[in-house]
């Protein structure tokens, strides 16, 4: 079950015989190998909803290179902000590499974590004006339209992501103090 603003639904998703019996009926289905889980793919298809109502572009799963692609990109203009969904199955270092990737291609980006503990830890060792960490739908889509509507790109006093240290954005949990790894 998934919890949303107005209550708890259920997702189902087809088992690979399904997606087969679905594309022999000639029903574009897709297929099981969808990235993210169900839950995930629920998210950010409705973020991408919100935002189109809104009159935004929204694309989903925007490729960066090879093997690396941003779970939603929100467009206002000429300005984008790249939007991770986190549905609490990511290491503390998988999320942190999302949320750099967001920021070296698009100057700012939203964390929207399920999980309203792992939001609260990330948010507190990711300090920049830049980075929005939310555990809401209506907090992400807040924090995406803010930084559309910022009048530079970036906000005022922003660091690019390798002014951080390694403690925030290393490639492994051993590089974090003792007191975060235990915490995240």
């Amino acid at each position: 079950p998934v919890s949303t603003p107005t209550g708890r639904i259920k997702l189902m998703t087809p088992t690979e015989q399904g997606f087969q019996w679905l594309k022999e009926r000639g029903f574009d289905a897709g297929s099981s190998d969808k990235v993210g889980g169900i839950q995930h793919q629920y998210w950010a298809r409705r973020l991408r909803e919100q935002f189109i109502k809104q009159e935004f572009s929204a694309e989903l799963e925007v490729a960066l290179g090879k093997n690396s692609a941003v779970d939603l990109v929100v467009s206002k203009g000429k300005k984008s902000v790249g939007v991770e969904v986190e549905t609490g199955t990511n290491s503390y270092d998988q999320v942190t590499a999302n949320i750099r990737k967001c920021l070296e291609h698009y100057g700012c980006a939203v964390s929207f974590i399920l999980e309203t503990n792992k939001a609260e830890k990330v948010r507190s060792l990711v300090e920049d004006e830049r980075v929005a960490v939310v555990s809401t739908e209506s907090q992400c889509i807040d924090s995406v339209i803010e930084f559309l509507n910022a009048d530079k790109k970036g906000g005022r006093g922003a660091r690019k992501p390798t002014d951080y240290p390694e403690s925030v954005f290393g490639t492994s949990s051993s590089s974090l103090p003792r007191a975060t790894r235990a915490a995240v």
